[in-house]
Parts: structure tokens; sequence; C-alpha cells
């Protein structure tokens, strides 16, 4: 079994994304962490030490509502300074307006790609560069 070099933490409200994902980070070294809930977030992080948090923006995608997607990210980087946070996004351009709302609390914008080696390749090249 290869020893994990880093521990990520993944919210995403949509379990069929997260379940692609976690099959291209088993071959990894990467241990990876998807939750579906706030509250799943929260028992994750007082029970683990992660190196990142990877969060969907767009919690729900009823209703297209970014707010509780910014609310967990900044109550998430105050509660925890040192934790490496990524925003994910369908939102191609980054859009100006979240960027200005987490300015400072996040390292990374990553453009929601439903294809699970997409995904990978950016968040590798996030950790790279950290």
């Amino acid at each position: 079994m290869m020893e994990k070099k880093y521990k990520i933490l993944h919210l995403d409200d949509y379990p069929v994304f997260t379940e692609g994902i976690n099959d291209i980070f088993l071959e990894t070294d990467i241990e990876y962490f998807p939750v579906n809930s706030e509250e799943e977030t929260k028992e994750a992080l007082e029970n683990n030490i992660f190196d990142y948090f990877i969060a969907d923006l767009m919690l729900d995608d009823d209703t297209h509502d970014i707010s509780n997607g910014c609310r967990v990210i900044s109550d998430i980087s105050k509660k925890y300074p040192d934790l490496k946070i990524m925003v994910l996004t369908a939102r191609p351009d980054g859009n100006k307006t979240i960027q200005t709302l987490l300015k400072g609390k996040i390292i990374a914008y990553l453009t929601k790609d439903f294809k699970p080696t997409r995904f990978y390749d950016q968040v590798m090249n996030v950790i790279q560069k950290n």
C-alpha cells in the first residue's frame, strides 16, 4: 500500500461526482475524503487533519445560490487558518464577485469538470504550486 502524502477533504453536494474522483485518488499518494454536506465537513475536520479542502461553491444546485458555499468557506478558513482551500465552481470565468468575497481565504479556483482525470490534473497542479 502506498504511503499517503496529502489529505484532501472535498465537499460537494453531487455524490456521483465525488465517487468518480475517489477512484482516481485511490491509485495516488493522496488520501481523498469526499463529503456531501456541511455537517459531514465539520465532523471530518474535527476528527482529522487535512492539508487541503475543496469546496463546491454552489452547494445548492437547485437554486444556483453561492451564499451558502461562500459562508461555509469563510467559516472554515477562520476556524482552520492553516488549511489550504480550493473553490470548485462551474463558472469558467472564476467570477470576480466570488473572488472578491473570498479574497485571502483560498489558494485556487477550480473549474468543475465532470471528467475525473481533468479534475485530478487541476488539483495536482495546485498542490505542486503550494
